[in-house]
């Protein structure tokens, strides 16, 4: 099939949204906000297609469309058709390479390149294209990623991640539960060999379970379970959606700590000799260390930020 398709929706778009892979991150950052925008074209891999309706793609739809949506591949000339009218293009930034190609088209046909923040954000994030306008969840993230730059712009819209979260009906467990650590073994910022420990240690201390990250499929993932598996670490295998989770989270610095605190459940962040970016990252999402109180739940926002999202791009 092909690597890319061009869905269309409605009259002659001004909006481009380039969804580079099907994550939950991108489908809230994404394509939550296609509900509240009309005339739009979206950029796409086909399995994405399934997702454009809003749902999460469960059904096992494939590469069918939601209803609504017109469909072409990915291809000069469709670009060219379909692109023509467009004056703002959404994605989550250029280092991808369907958001790469968006980015250069952007450049070249004077339309202005809107980054929306997906994520919580490291010091090893891609940098912010230049000239781009940024989306992002609260100032500080702004300010932290823009870097002093005079050639950004940006506005704040909150997360719809942890909205989404929030909607949730309360899950307070009990505050003898058992915690959940959330896995990120692959994570490149701390290193594996960090990871590793710093998870080992606290669920063998703790008693805590494991989760793994979906990321958590290779060889070396694998073996490292089983081992702990071995010493009588339980390993949470069960492939519920972690906004299901009713345990106390805790993890090194996901965003699955956010997310547990905006349903109402304790989470906290462990991170012994954690280096001094790793400080200021727990500081700007207010990430509560283990044994202290628990993270506070995001700043409320009155606006789904999804719409938020999509007046800003309706606005311009």
């Amino acid at each position: 099939g092909p690597e890319a398709v061009i869905a269309s929706r409605g009259g002659a778009p001004r909006v481009a949204v380039v969804v580079d892979a099907p994550t939950s991150s991108q489908q809230a950052a994404l394509i939550a906000p296609l509900a509240h925008l009309r005339d739009v074209v979206v950029v796409c891999p086909p399995e994405v297609l399934a997702l454009l309706d809003g749902s999460d793609g469960a059904g096992g739809a494939g590469a069918r469309p939601a209803p609504g949506w017109d469909v072409v591949p990915l291809s000069a000339a469709g670009v060219a058709e379909r692109l023509d009218s467009v004056t703002d293009v959404l994605a989550v930034g250029h280092y991808l390479p369907l958001g790469a190609g968006a980015y250069r088209w952007a450049q070249s046909h004077g339309a202005r390149f809107v980054v929306v923040q997906h994520g919580i954000l490291t010091p090893f994030m891609a940098p912010l294209p230049v000239g781009a306008h940024l989306l992002a969840w609260s100032e500080a993230d702004a300010a932290f990623w823009a870097s002093g730059r005079r050639d950004v712009s940006h506005e704040v819209v909150a997360s719809q991640l942890l909205w989404r979260a929030a909607q949730e009906p309360p899950a307070n467990a009990g505050s003898d539960a058992a915690p959940t650590f959330l896995g990120q073994l692959h994570g490149v910022e701390l290193g594996r060999a960090y990871m590793t420990a710093t998870s080992h240690d606290f669920c063998r201390a703790t008693g805590a379970l494991y989760r793994p990250h979906p990321a958590e499929r290779d060889r070396l993932s694998r073996w490292t379970h089983a081992a702990w598996e071995r010493e009588g670490i339980t390993i949470d295998r069960s492939g519920t959606p972690l906004v299901e989770t009713r345990s106390p989270v805790v993890s090194v610095f996901s965003t699955g700590v956010l997310e547990a605190a905006a349903r109402g459940l304790a989470a906290w962040v462990h991170a012994p000799g954690a280096p001094d970016w790793l400080s200021a990252l727990h500081a700007r999402y207010s990430m509560s260390p283990w044994g202290a109180s628990p993270t506070p739940p995001p700043p409320a926002t009155g606006q789904e930020p999804a719409r938020t999202v999509a007046l800003a791009l309706t606005r311009h």
